[in-house]
């Protein structure tokens, strides 16, 4: 990994900054709501202490408190605003939640949505009933009703209970006929003028539209819709063929004669609430059968956390960190509003099986378990990401008569913490900003530097192994200018190390020669005595010694001497094929053991054929084409015999040795190819530096111009590993290079030389 992004990686660290600062805001956010959630609670007791011993209220009328399972069946009625036009379309009504009732039991019952409302002294009515097939009333038929139909039950607490039925020939006005259950013969009925309303058709069933005076009502009501499917039908039952209302039935399937309770908001309770209506607070009074008498509510913050810019104060923070604040810190606790929570406030068995219908989300009902738990007494607070609810129970002496439910909307402290974290978080975001660009811009710089002090270690070294004296040295007072400081020491060092052993052999040279002259003379005079037969051998052995000796120090010197010539050499043009040719007639008279072969391939689309040494090169040919060189001819074949004399040392006896000339753009590449070892990985880049030798110290080898003499032509020599470095002098003296590798097919080794054709100097 580079140093940036470790860097980058350690920088991460600096979230830890907003982490911490989240945290600290979490904790003020806590303690606010908590303080919220504390004050709210002691004003829900206060409130409810107030409607203490307030049954009436509550209650109206009072006898409803004692109301018995059919208070399940009570139906909701909302408040309108202004008078409706009955014409049996909904275009005039508010938007009200229906009740809907449907009969589980019977296969394709009829599903009714009712509606219910209050305006001045007149309730108004509006059934969508879906039917598949609607049958109207048939006068004719000696019974008092058929057909599909409607009958009302009302009254029961200051007046008798009273049935209406309602059923129509056709599409139009409706008649309300007073109605009794029992009988099923026709007989005289009075008209009830007093309920007034229309019957529509509907591409799903009809839809009826009714007005009833509040006074005919009576606080109680009840209904029963009639799908007649022909008399006797498959689902009659008594002559009603698929009965659903909220009529609560006998055993034998009879609807109650005593209706259900209607229940309303409470004017007066709902003016003694509305003292404490503040801002941004709801208030509502539940009674113990989970009806909604009395519902407050305060106008609302405008600050929400999902309003845009444009809805927002300007003091307020931005909609976006709201938001991410509601993510980061907030959770959902609070239930739904109509989420079944206790069974307590919801059906039991008992009531399913009797009641007509069973419908969990009435509308202006509440069923939750902290209404539930005020109920039984005790006072309960939640709170949800925006919202905040606390439930106390009202009393009428010790007993509970119903909750009451406060909401407050938490935007109101919220936006302190909303403030906060807005602050924080672009603190945080302007203090990482600049942390992070500053220790992006220190690893750049260390980068920089490094990188620097990499190249010039890398660049010390020049292509000819010789060490350079131009190390760039640092004058930071720091680690990495410690660094450079230690490398140029070193290199320093090195190099007179370097410098001293490549004028070892040429200072050993001149000191030992004159030494070894001495024993050679000694040794020569030593001849002329007598001596006793282990003398004379022990004589040869010390002169074979100095020879050795003398070699060594001459192979030494060798280089120096290359050195030397090469900067005193003058070049000058000459043909290199034809030297080529000639010097492959000499190796082949030379090195009789080895078979030779020799290739000139001109990549320029010009062809070379090869030629038998012995047979020659005629220059006179017209075919023959030149191929001139600017250099020093000697120089290139004390080169080409170097790398000769390698090629022979490995080589076994009859092994192929191949020349290859390429002609190129720049010049030329000779290739020598010989079987034998393959070289050593760890040492191609080693090989044509001074004193290296991958060879054994002594080896034996062909003796050049000896090949005819009786005795096996073979010699000891000592290898001090010069000769490839000579080599290597003279092809960057003409401009080229020289490489060592093995053959792809793993037979031998190979050599390559470049040299510049026309490398004037």
């Amino acid at each position: 990994m580079k140093l940036k992004s470790q860097l980058l990686v350690v920088s991460l660290v600096m979230l830890f900054i907003p982490w911490a600062g989240c945290q600290f805001v979490k904790e003020v956010e806590g303690v606010l709501r908590h303080g919220q959630t504390q004050s709210l609670k002691a004003s829900a007791n206060a409130i409810a202490s107030s409607l203490t011993d307030k049954l009436s209220l509550i209650y109206f009328p009072p006898s409803r408190y004692k109301a018995d399972e059919s208070a399940f069946n009570s139906l909701f009625v909302a408040r309108f605003d202004s008078d409706i036009v009955v014409d049996g379309y909904d275009d005039g009504w508010p938007d009200v939640s229906p009740h809907v009732f449907e009969n589980d039991d019977i296969p394709g019952s009829q599903k009714i949505a009712l509606r219910l409302g209050l305006y001045q002294e007149n309730y108004y009515l509006y059934f969508s009933i879906t039917d598949s097939e609607v049958i109207y009333h048939n006068p004719t038929l000696p019974t008092q009703g058929n057909g599909d139909r409607v009958v009302l039950v009302m009254g029961g607490h200051h007046s008798p209970s009273r049935q209406y039925l309602i059923s129509n020939s056709a599409p139009g006005n409706i008649v309300a006929k007073t109605f009794n259950a029992g009988q099923q013969k026709k007989v005289a009925a009075r008209v009830e003028y007093g309920i007034s309303g229309v019957w529509q058709d509907t591409a799903d069933g009809y839809d009826l539209e009714i007005k009833i005076p509040r006074a005919l009502m009576d606080h109680r009501f009840g209904f029963s819709s009639i799908d007649e499917r022909g008399a006797n039908g498959p689902y009659s039952t008594g002559g009603f063929a698929n009965v659903v209302g909220n009529l609560a039935r006998d055993a034998g399937n009879q609807p109650s004669p005593l209706a259900p309770w209607i229940v309303q908001p409470n004017i007066p309770l709902t003016d003694s609430l509305a003292v404490f209506k503040e801002k941004g607070l709801t208030l509502k009074i539940i009674d113990r059968f989970g009806w909604t008498v009395a519902d407050v509510r305060g106008s609302k913050i405008k600050t929400s956390a999902l309003n845009p810019p444009s809805q927002t104060d300007n003091q307020s923070s931005h909609w976006f960190v709201k938001r991410l604040f509601r993510i980061i810190l907030a959770t959902d606790s609070l239930p739904s509003m109509d989420q079944f929570e206790n069974d307590e406030v919801s059906f039991s068995a008992s009531q399913r099986k009797h009641a007509s219908i069973f419908q969990p989300n009435k509308p202006g009902r509440l069923e939750r378990a902290d209404l539930v738990s005020a109920l039984n007494g005790e006072s309960v607070a939640q709170y949800s990401k925006s919202l905040l609810s606390v439930t106390a129970p009202i009393y009428n002496g010790r007993e509970v008569i119903g909750a009451l439910l406060v909401e407050q909307s938490s935007e109101e402290f919220l936006s302190l913490a909303d403030n906060a974290f807005g602050r924080l978080l672009y603190s945080s975001f302007v203090v990482m900003s600049i942390i992070g660009f500053g220790l992006l811009s220190y690893a750049s710089l260390l980068s920089w530097r490094i990188k620097k002090l990499s190249d010039s270690a890398r660049d010390v070294i020049g292509s000819d192994g010789v060490l350079k004296s131009n190390f760039p040295v640092s004058a930071a007072k720091d680690e990495l200018g410690d660094l450079s400081r230690n490398y140029a020491q070193l290199i320093y060092r090195v190099k007179q190390s370097s410098d001293y052993l490549r004028s070892l052999a040429r200072t050993l040279s001149h000191e030992l020669r004159t030494p070894i002259a001495i024993v050679r003379s000694s040794l020569d005079n030593l001849e002329n005595e007598p001596l006793s037969e282990d003398g004379v051998r022990y004589a040869a052995r010390a002169k074979e010694g100095v020879e050795r000796l003398s070699f060594i120090l001459t192979a030494m010197s060798e280089a120096n001497h290359v050195e030397a010539s090469i900067e005193h050499s003058e070049r000058v043009e000459f043909d290199l094929f034809l030297l080529l040719a000639e010097l492959m007639q000499a190796y082949q008279s030379v090195y009789a053991d080895f078979n030779f072969q020799f290739e000139g391939i001109d990549i320029e689309s010009v062809e070379i054929e090869g030629a038998d040494a012995d047979a020659g090169v005629d220059i006179h040919d017209a075919a023959y084409e030149p191929r001139m060189m600017w250099g020093v001819p000697e120089l290139v074949v004390q080169m080409l015999d170097k790398i000769m004399d390698n090629a022979a040392s490995f080589c076994p006896k009859g092994g192929m040795i191949k020349f290859i000339l390429l002609i190129e753009a720049s010049g030329y590449r000779l290739t020598l190819a010989n079987e034998g070892p393959l070289l050593p990985k760890e040492m191609l880049g080693q090989l044509f530096d001074s004193m290296v030798s991958v060879r054994n110290k002594t080896v034996t080898k062909p003796k050049p111009l000896q090949r005819n003499s009786s005795k096996e032509n073979k010699t000891e020599e000592t290898h001090l590993g010069l000769g490839l470095y000579i080599a290597r002098l003279i092809a960057e003296f003409h401009g080229g290079s020289i490489h060592a590798a093995n053959l792809e097919d793993g037979r031998g080794v190979k050599f390559e030389v470049t040299l510049a054709a026309g490398a004037a100097g």
